[in-house]
């Protein structure tokens, strides 16, 4: 009988095969970052929003990063306030919520220029009409530029968003990933070398012998992690089939997940069980009102092991997250990965 072959996933040779079937999971389940594939859609379905409510519901996410509390937002803010007086009711109505409103990590610091964020995002949407027309027949660049005019918003805010706004079946998918923004792209471009084998060129601490970040050549390095980008995702659109969510927004997000893998800090269906996180956060302070729409999304859409609430016995978040750093095969990855022998 032949002796089972354990296949390591950390080596350069199986990590794009590994890589593969980590983004089909996030594109078929929709567990990306923040769950935000499929609870935005579901969200508009329940509550019967308009295309105007979504993307309102969307840029308050943008400020949030965390949809239960864009939802807890959107009570008192249901509409973009028309007037100075509203403004101010929904400034007080913020400050008064101040304590159970729990923002994202990526957010957090920019939390008290929310109301701000979305009063300057008033003014765009009043000289464009609509929202639906700031957001239309524009290229990336120009959305781009709208978003960054938007407070607070920097580099992953602006792109975050401008991804909630595709979602909602506006704007475009993204035409560039910056991998040449030095500290604002590290994460995924890291992960692209880790992808492609350059793990000499992985600047990061936690990695042994780690580039020190001086690139000899790195606007040319980086034109090279485009240019496999794009091959990449045409090879698995190939390979796996078109998927409207198929992009380099839900590539950027993927790259991330699995850098961190080597860090032992992400895994597969990681997203899903932070989402649960979430949900835990506002049921504990009486807020199941917000978390009850959440709780029937999860159920009606994702199978019961990318859901930690039905684990019969919950595993550790760190023993999930070192997995694949430790032994070379990730949690979940009998899922995901085909059997080998």
């Amino acid at each position: 009988m032949a002796s089972k072959m354990v296949v390591d996933y950390r080596k350069p040779e199986n990590r794009m095969r590994y890589f593969k079937s980590l983004y089909n999971l996030n594109l078929v389940f929709k567990v990306h970052p923040g769950l935000v594939y499929l609870y935005m859609p579901e969200l508009k379905k329940y509550y019967g929003w308009s295309d105007e409510d979504s993307l309102w519901f969307a840029t308050i996410n943008g400020h949030t990063q965390n949809p239960i509390t864009s939802l807890k937002i959107l009570e008192f803010m249901p509409t973009i306030p028309q007037s100075n007086i509203e403004w101010r009711e929904a400034h007080a109505k913020f400050n008064d919520a101040w304590t159970t409103l729990s923002f994202d990590t990526d957010r957090n610091k920019q939390k008290k220029d929310t109301i701000a964020g979305l009063f300057s995002y008033a003014e765009l949407v009043k000289e464009a009409g609509s929202q639906a027309k700031l957001w239309s027949y524009k290229t990336y660049e120009q959305l781009w530029n709208n978003a960054t005019q938007i407070k607070s918003f920097g580099r992953l805010s602006s792109f975050s968003y401008l991804e909630y706004v595709k979602i909602n079946g506006y704007g475009s998918d993204c035409t560039d990933l910056m991998f040449n923004d030095f500290s604002g792209s590290r994460s995924h471009r890291n992960g692209m070398f880790f992808l492609i084998g350059r793990d000499e060129l992985v600047f990061d601490k936690r990695q042994p012998d780690s580039h020190d970040g001086n690139y000899p050549h790195f606007e040319d390095t980086c034109i090279m992690l485009e240019n496999r980008a794009d091959k990449f995702l045409r090879e698995f659109t190939q390979e796996f089939g078109y998927s409207p969510d198929t992009s380099k927004f839900t590539l950027e997000s993927c790259l991330c997940q699995f850098k961190n893998g080597f860090f032992s800090r992400r895994y597969p269906g990681v997203y899903s069980d932070m989402g649960l996180d979430r949900i835990r956060w506002y049921d504990s302070r009486g807020f199941e009102k917000f978390t009850e729409p959440f709780k029937e999304i999860r159920a009606n859409n994702l199978p019961d092991w990318l859901r930690e609430e039905c684990e019969k016995e919950v595993v550790p978040r760190k023993v999930k997250a070192s997995m694949f750093a430790e032994t070379g095969k990730p949690f979940r990855g009998e899922y995901l990965l085909e059997k080998e022998e």
